[in-house]
């Protein structure tokens, strides 16, 4: 039996997140309900041209799922250390994968994207160039 399971790395995160983020932000392709089709279409057509891979939209989907329930965790993390005695902040210089990502793509309301600038940490305009 073939094994299809996906294999995920930050790579390949920040591709089919960047072209999420273009699709939601620079052509409108999101609702209150979520992403749209042609908006979860194009983030797989991407990944799979780029990393020369064959995903599905269900695998695509169920990583984005995974990725926004570990970054809900790590945002709950950083909410509660604000405002705590710097020794209780031991964690904080551990990375975590495309955070700035996360909260372009899962901060906001009803999937509206917040555009974070990467230099200065201010809102702006959406930059491909990651």
């Amino acid at each position: 039996m073939i094994d299809e399971r996906a294999t995920w790395t930050d790579e390949k995160d920040a591709i089919w997140m960047t072209e999420m983020i273009y699709q939601v932000v620079v052509l409108g392709k999101c609702a209150n309900s979520g992403f749209k089709k042609e908006a979860w279409q194009a983030a797989l057509s991407n990944l799979n041209i780029e990393h020369r891979v064959n995903y599905t939209k269900v695998q695509l989907k169920a990583r984005n799922a995974e990725i926004k329930e570990q970054y809900a965790q790590v945002s709950q993390m950083q909410h509660f250390l604000e405002g705590k005695p710097r020794r209780w902040a031991l964690g904080e210089t551990k990375r975590f994968p495309q955070n700035l990502r996360c909260q372009q793509l899962y901060d906001g309301c009803h999937g509206k994207v917040r555009i974070i600038n990467n230099t200065t940490g201010k809102y702006g305009q959406l930059n491909r160039q990651w």
